[in-house]
């Protein structure tokens, strides 16, 4: 049969492969290393599918086998690179692996754009600078990690550094010097908390100790150099539950209240109306002052109604009255709630629809 002969068998009436005739069709020869012009080794095998193996049968195109440990060398010249790339149809050197044997750094790019280095002992990802974080604005950003253990960050319009705890409260970041905690910082609830293992949360500035914070008191590190507040800005409102030590730390500088109020003049004998009453109390000494214009006559008699009780005797002065023309009427404040006014060491009334203003100051032990 001629080779036209044999084509027309495998062709039915319109011209269509007869499946049939194939089932005698011999399978192509798998090559081998000598019909390839390679001189046959027992070490390497290339099977149908043209994989090659070193050592064994592949299942890879390039399939290195080896019972013990196993490397493959690439040598470039000394001022030279070696290394391997991959890609696909369109561009195989998308990514990289290349040691550089001028500076013996391994490089590691992807889509053709270095990514991260090792060199001399630094892993530098994004970057070759080793300490990115002294770089000012506009600088080398990216993230180095030093053998010495360091990890040096910089980042552009962002922060360097962020973190994430989940599921529970506790520590975000922990603190250690010499392997002993110091401190951490984490979060309750929402909260950032800031936390110092030892006996003082402590706060510098310029390198210099200037505040401390222990578990009972927050003070300045060095007495009198510090002042709460500026002279341009200001705190809005100071709320204590104990006192205050004014110009010394002796019970005679401890100052524990400050209060203003009114307070209700009463008298036993005729009446008068309170225009006003009002008091101011800094620590035991209460400052008293009251307008009253008088309805009916009031007699020379104790008056009552102090806001607090006096605890010794004291005075004051009826700045105005117009009941006794030319008289100066005081003010005597007797122990408790009694106080009346006086002429002398007499005590005085006052007549109807007559002005009464004075103030007066006591003690108290309230």
């Amino acid at each position: 049969m001629t080779k036209a002969n044999d084509l027309a068998s495998l062709l039915d009436a319109n011209g269509d492969v007869v499946s049939s005739a194939l089932d005698n069709v011999p399978a192509a020869p798998t090559p081998s290393l000598s019909s390839l012009g390679i001189p046959n080794h027992d070490d390497i095998t290339v099977d149908g599918s043209g994989n090659v193996g070193l050592g064994g049968s592949p299942s890879r195109k390039l399939h290195i086998i080896d019972s013990g440990d196993t490397y493959v060398a690439i040598q470039g010249g000394t001022s030279s690179k070696a290394g391997i790339f991959f890609g696909d149809s369109d561009n195989h050197t998308l990514s990289r692996i290349r040691h550089d044997n001028t500076d013996n750094s391994l490089q590691f790019s992807t889509n053709e754009i270095e990514r991260m280095r090792i060199s001399g002992g630094n892993l530098l990802v994004g970057t070759t600078d080793t300490v990115p974080s002294n770089n000012g604005a506009g600088g080398d950003a990216g993230l180095a990690f030093t053998p010495d253990g360091a990890i040096r960050a910089a980042r552009s319009g962002n922060n360097p550094l962020d973190i994430n705890r989940m599921d529970s409260d506790g520590d975000i970041a922990a603190f250690r010097k010499d392997g002993s905690t110091v401190g951490s910082i984490g979060s309750d609830g929402g909260k950032l908390v800031v936390n110092s293992q030892g006996s003082n949360l402590v706060f510098a500035v310029g390198g210099t100790t200037k505040l401390n914070l222990d578990g009972t008191q927050f003070y300045p590190q060095t007495d009198g150099g510090l002042d709460l507040g500026h002279p341009s800005v200001k705190w809005k409102d100071l709320r204590l539950s104990g006192g205050v030590y004014l110009g010394g730390t002796g019970s005679a500088n401890y100052l524990d209240d400050y209060e203003e109020g009114t307070w209700t003049p009463t008298t036993p004998s005729g009446s008068w109306t309170v225009n006003s009453a009002n008091y101011v109390k800094v620590g035991k000494l209460v400052h008293c002052n009251f307008s009253l214009t008088v309805t009916s006559a009031v007699g020379a008699v104790d008056f009552y109604g102090l806001p607090f009780s006096s605890n010794a005797f004291s005075s004051g002065v009826l700045g105005y009255q117009n009941s006794d023309s030319g008289e100066v009427f005081s003010i005597f404040v007797q122990t408790g709630t009694v106080w009346n006014f006086r002429v002398g060491p007499n005590q005085k009334g006052a007549a109807n629809s007559t002005f009464l203003r004075g103030s007066f100051h006591y003690t108290t032990d309230a």
